[in-house]
């Protein structure tokens, strides 16, 4: 018959500890990481959704046979932006680490074409070194790309 020992079942306080100090070292080396991590997913979520309503509106613009415009509201793409005619609204958008530059609207044609150009979004993280930049080439076409518009 086996008999257990009362001490030998369990973890003690001082290996609890020594668990809990190592968990805590390893959430601080990850925690930078995951924060960059953050940063860039709102990034490249914010500069997605902006590419895909001018997509969008370039598309309408060709369909109508007439100008659409894609407006950040108050100037401000954070405060969100509409299309032209009630065809997409987009609410505020919560990211307080990234700032936006650049123009806040853009005008597509019947021909699918911008009425200005250059137009460009520089989205960048305040927290980390990101930059991302949404710009809409000579020919109409909304692009994403990494960096700086130039």
């Amino acid at each position: 018959m086996l008999v257990r020992n009362a001490r030998a079942a369990g973890f003690s306080v001082l290996e609890l500890m020594i668990v809990v100090a190592i968990v805590g070292l390893l959430a601080a080396v990850a925690f930078p990481s995951f924060r960059e991590a953050l940063a860039m997913s709102r990034m490249k979520t914010l500069a997605a959704d902006i590419h895909l309503s001018m997509l969008r509106a370039r598309s309408e613009a060709i369909k109508r046979n007439g100008n659409v415009t894609v407006a950040a509201t108050d100037g401000n793409w954070l405060s969100g932006w509409t299309v032209s005619d009630d065809i997409e609204v987009h609410d505020a958008v919560e990211a307080p680490s990234l700032t936006i530059s650049g123009s806040t609207s853009v005008t597509f044609t019947p021909n699918g074409r911008s009425t200005t150009t250059p137009v460009f979004i520089n989205l960048v993280s305040t927290e980390t070194s990101l930059v991302r930049c949404v710009n809409v080439s000579l020919s109409g076409q909304p692009v994403i790309k990494d960096g700086t518009c130039s």
